[in-house]
């Protein structure tokens, strides 16, 4: 029983030094996430369009907004940016090269108002929906551009921009009721 006994002892002592022999190892691991996509030709070009805003709210009085295709003194602006989709390309792609040579536009469209077809049209119906009204778009210096019109850019380098105003506008000939008003813009690249 004495060598059993001691034969535990040797055998437990053997374990207890292999484990205290084993160095303590504290591994960390990391961890990359990797993202990509699949294109026909990954050096792709061409121009992209980006607006400062993505909705305008705009709140008057029947009596203080501008009959379609008059001037208006209170507008919303709206940055519209157009710049390469590929930017590492630049200044070699398409898009660049259009910009600066002055070959790229913006063409302002949306669903046009039934009365000239020059202002976006007011999209809301039911009982709670304006009549008689629609949206106007305008320059800076609140001068009526025409829906389906193209805007000109300014350029930087690579890139060009555009400022141009929103606001509610009366219908020409129309009766006008108050309530709520909605429509949407259309900013599309305009290859001159």
């Amino acid at each position: 029983m004495k060598r059993v006994i001691s034969g535990i002892a040797m055998t437990t002592c053997m374990f207890l030094s292999a484990a205290h022999a084993t160095p303590l190892v504290s591994d960390s691991s990391s961890s990359l996430t990797v993202q990509g996509s699949l294109k026909d030709n990954a050096g792709a070009s061409g121009c992209a369009v980006s607006l400062s805003r993505n909705s305008v709210e705009d709140i008057k009085r029947a009596d203080d907004i501008p009959v379609q295709g008059e001037d208006a003194r209170i507008i919303t602006s709206v940055k519209l940016s157009v710049n390469p989709i590929n930017p590492s390309l630049s200044p070699i792609d398409s898009c660049s090269r259009e910009i600066i040579d002055g070959k790229v536009g913006l063409k302002l469209t949306g669903p046009a108002d039934t009365v000239e077809g020059t202002a976006l049209a007011n999209t809301l119906t039911g009982d709670n929906a304006a009549s008689g009204v629609g949206f106007g778009i305008f320059t800076l210096q609140g001068k009526s551009i025409p829906l389906n019109s193209v805007v000109n850019i300014a350029t930087d380098v690579n890139s060009g921009a555009a400022v141009i105003g929103v606001a509610m506008v009366k219908l020409k000939g129309q009766t006008v009721t108050e309530g709520n008003a909605q429509s949407n813009l259309t900013v599309e690249v305009a290859h001159l």
